[in-house]
């Protein structure tokens, strides 16, 4: 939250950033959601979309391949889905099923979220558009370092505002409903984190705003770079 990024960093990037890259639950999880309803379909989608995107802006994979590698995925999956329906078609009138009934059977095959996938994910222009539409995400704003000047080559930065990271992390129910199952708790003579230590234990706005949300701020990849070469003085 609150990072300030190269200038040149891709609205997918961004997006990354912002978003929870870990989207895979296994049945305990879904069992354990309490008042949430798991979505399994859009659940698919959002778990395929991060990784489409993690390929080209984490991975860096050139988008063209992406995309390529994207068709392929869905037109393999596609003819397979296609294979599977006329083996099981012919397996079941062998069987003597009425055909209407084998149709009403098979176009169950059709409620597959792989289709819903392909028509959100399959071209790069709606994946983008449905990362930035589908995940909650602050967009960055440019701030301009060269006080407007006309004569200099511009120069930008990206800063996301932390505020309003802030206010989306603390509306987010998932936050809150597992801030709300696991609470903090001292225990003498063990630290856990920093919310054990003196320091934090003595302040007096935490002790005084218990329900308070502790934060850490932290500036992360800053190096100094000697143009000539790291072994030159």
């Amino acid at each position: 939250m609150g990072n300030t990024l190269e200038e040149g960093t891709s609205v997918n990037g961004l997006v990354e950033e912002n978003c929870s890259d870990n989207l895979v639950f296994d049945q305990e999880d879904v069992d354990d959601v309490g008042p949430f309803q798991i979505d399994e379909e859009e659940l698919f989608v959002k778990s395929l979309a991060i990784t489409y995107n993690s390929w080209a802006n984490v991975n860096h994979i050139p988008h063209s391949t992406v995309n390529q590698i994207v068709a392929e995925i869905f037109k393999s999956y596609h003819l397979g889905i296609v294979h599977t329906k006329r083996n099981i078609e012919t397996a079941l009138i062998k069987e003597g099923l009425d055909s209407h009934l084998v149709n009403t059977l098979l176009g169950k095959m059709d409620e597959d979220p792989f289709d819903k996938a392909r028509q959100e994910l399959e071209k790069e222009k709606k994946r983008e558009n449905y990362l930035l539409t589908s995940f909650p995400n602050i967009q960055p704003q440019t701030i301009n370092l060269n006080n407007g000047s006309s004569s200099v080559k511009s120069d930008t930065m990206q800063y996301i505002s932390i505020k309003d990271s802030l206010k989306q992390l603390l509306e987010d129910e998932t936050f809150l409903t597992q801030k709300k199952n696991d609470p903090y708790f001292h225990e003498v003579g063990l630290v856990k984190d920093v919310r054990d230590g003196s320091n934090f234990r003595s302040n007096s706005f935490f002790t005084e705003n218990p329900d308070a949300v502790p934060i850490i701020l932290f500036q992360d990849e800053l190096e100094v770079v000697n143009p000539l070469g790291a072994q030159k003085e």
